[in-house]
C-alpha cells in the first residue's frame, strides 16, 4: 500500500482534538500533529476545513460519530459521493469500538508508533496515553478525545467497495 496521511477527529463535552499520522508502506505509523481544542464544534469546523485546504490529495480524516461527532458531520457537510475519499464518520458504539485500542495496541506492539520530533502537545498525548482502556466495555468508551483521535488516525484505510458487475 502506498503511503498516506489520515486525520483523526474528535469532539466532546470536554473539549476536541485532532492527531495527524503519516502511515508508511511498512505500516509505521508516525504523529505528525497534536492539536487539542476547546469545545467548539463551529470553531472545530473551520479548523477541518483548514486543514482540508492544506493537507495533501491523499489524506483522509476520520471523525468519531460518537458523542457530538454526528454533529460536527453535519456542520462540515461532506458530500458522500464526492468525498467518499476525504471524509469518513466513524459511527461504531459499544464493544465494536474495541477495532480503534487493537489498531493502537497493534501499532505499539509492532514498535510502529513513532511521535515527530518537538510536538508541542507531546506531553499531553502521553499522559493521555497512560489512562486509556484497552479493553472497551458496551459503554464503548476508549479514554480522552486525545487518545480516540490517535485511535482514529492510526487505524488502517478502509478502501472503497468498487461494484463489479458480472453479466451471465
Amino acid at each position: 500500500m502506498k503511503p498516506y496521511t489520515q486525520i483523526g477527529v474528535v469532539i466532546r463535552d470536554a473539549g476536541s482534538a485532532i492527531v495527524t499520522v503519516n502511515h508508511s508502506r511498512n505500516e509505521d505509523c508516525v504523529v505528525t500533529g497534536i492539536e487539542t481544542l476547546p469545545y467548539n464544534p463551529e470553531a472545530l469546523a473551520e479548523r477541518v476545513a483548514d486543514l482540508d485546504e492544506s493537507a495533501s490529495k491523499d489524506s483522509q480524516f476520520v471523525i468519531d460519530g460518537d458523542s457530538l461527532g454526528n454533529a460536527l458531520w453535519k456542520i462540515l457537510g461532506p458530500d458522500p459521493v464526492k468525498d467518499k475519499q476525504r471524509f469518513r464518520l466513524y459511527a461504531e458504539r459499544g464493544l465494536v469500538r474495541q477495532a480503534l485500542v487493537d489498531s493502537l495496541v497493534v501499532a505499539m506492539a509492532r514498535d510502529g508508533l513513532h511521535f515527530k520530533s518537538r510536538i508541542p502537545a507531546q506531553a499531553v498525548m502521553n499522559k493521555a496515553l497512560l489512562s486509556y482502556k484497552r479493553t472497551v466495555r458496551e459503554d464503548g468508551e476508549v479514554g480522552t478525545e486525545l487518545v480516540v483521535a490517535l485511535c482514529l488516525a492510526v487505524l488502517p484505510r478502509v478502501r472503497p467497495i468498487r461494484y463489479t458487475a458480472f453479466l451471465a
